[in-house]
């Protein structure tokens, strides 16, 4: 039973910040739409990271109470998966964070103004036509919305969780502010240069990034557009 619902210290995914020695087993999230890469337990969140709560059982009393939201949605169990950009608030204390990835390619929560408690950002990572006037977006954290105006796959939205309603378009496109949550630089940010098209059928796209007298490149699946001249939202 503890090994469906737990995983081993030392097994958990590298991205987790937690401690390897101490008790074998830690929680795993359920499952969700983050890779398990991307995304932890709130349980750590609460008990570990922010030591908000000191147990799992003083967690499990705080979420039964109703204390907690996770993009805007009450939550009530200690394995529910909470991954990049998602925003824990707690109303009662008027205490927001957003999830980020550090440039050690840690997760970490970083504190958000009330402002921003409801905003969260998503990549479109693909689109269907379903009629001639709505087309279905589906996003990077397994999200979907039925929408009437034309985005382009890898365009960011960021989503108002509060009123399920869509707060600002970002386009992926050169000269814009760009976040990288994969790869070698994980947690920079630099500007879109370029976008190459490798391979036969050009299917492998390359970001190619500058920041101040530096430029590398990086996979497009790992760019995730927040601005044009600054970060529409909180990242650090």
């Amino acid at each position: 039973m503890a090994r469906k619902a737990h995983v081993s210290r030392l097994a958990a995914p590298r991205t987790w910040p937690i401690k390897r020695k101490g008790i074998k087993w830690i929680r795993k999230p359920s499952q969700g739409p983050h890779d398990l890469q991307k995304a932890m337990p709130l349980l750590i969140y609460l008990r570990d990271i922010l030591q908000i709560t000191k147990t799992t059982k003083e967690t499990k009393q705080v979420l039964s109470n109703e204390l907690v939201k996770v993009n805007s949605k009450v939550i009530r169990k200690v394995d529910f998966p909470v991954g990049i950009f998602d925003t824990i608030q707690i109303p009662a204390t008027d205490k927001y964070w957003r999830v980020t990835i550090t440039k050690k390619g840690k997760l970490a929560v970083i504190e958000i103004p009330k402002s921003e408690a409801n905003l969260l950002p998503v990549k479109i990572v693909s689109k269907k036509t379903l009629n001639k006037n709505k087309t279905q977006l589906n996003f990077s954290n397994g999200w979907n919305l039925l929408d009437d105006k034309k985005y382009k796959v890898n365009d960011v939205l960021i989503l108002d969780t509060e009123k399920n309603s869509v707060a600002k378009h970002i386009k992926l496109e050169k000269g814009n502010l760009v976040y990288v949550t994969g790869g070698k630089h994980t947690g920079h940010s630099a500007k879109l240069k370029n976008i190459k098209e490798l391979g036969k059928l050009k299917r492998e796209r390359i970001a190619v990034l500058e920041s101040g007298k530096e430029t590398w490149q990086t996979n497009l699946n790992h760019v995730f557009a927040i601005g044009e001249d600054k970060s529409e939202i909180k990242i650090e």
